[in-house]
């Protein structure tokens, strides 16, 4: 084997080391082929992650806090955030360039053609910037994801 192709084996194999590393501590969103988002478990602090401030949920992705509810589906654990139903004002307080979307799904799940879990969309809430506010309508027998590295503050309209 000549010194070229020992080098090109050696720097092929070193990229998929650091691609592997690189995976195994990264959140998936796999929407819109699976309609739930993916979080890696062994990175959660185990902390109170959605807390309640002055009548606002803070909602942070990977992290079930007092609203959230792991579940596992097809083998990989997904957090479902389940509110009181009604209308909610929402703000993104942490996103990843490109924005944050909230997902209101239906509780009930099917089995796609593929063969895999997923949720029924009711409603999707695209947010574009940090302090943009919606009016998010949640209702009964649905639960809320959000998308991955995002925070999004919760106040209910009474």
């Amino acid at each position: 084997m000549s010194n070229k192709v020992l080098l090109f084996l050696i720097a092929i194999f070193a990229l998929t080391i650091l691609v592997g590393c690189s995976q195994e501590t990264s959140s998936i969103d796999t929407r819109p082929d699976k309609t739930a988002t993916k979080t890696n478990t062994e990175e959660s602090s185990g902390t109170d992650n959605a807390s309640e401030t002055n009548d606002a949920i803070v909602v942070r992705d990977g992290e079930t806090g007092e609203v959230g509810e792991t579940m596992r589906l097809d083998g990989e654990d997904y957090i479902f955030y389940h509110f009181t139903p009604g209308k909610y004002n929402v703000t993104l307080t942490e996103m990843p360039p490109g924005g944050g979307t909230v997902w209101v799904d239906e509780n009930e799940m099917i089995t796609n053609s593929s063969g895999y879990s997923e949720c029924v969309l009711v409603k999707r809430y695209d947010f574009k910037a940090i302090g943009e506010t919606q009016t998010v309508v949640i209702p009964q027998g649905t639960h809320v994801e959000v998308t991955i590295n995002t925070a999004f503050k919760f106040v209910e309209v009474k």
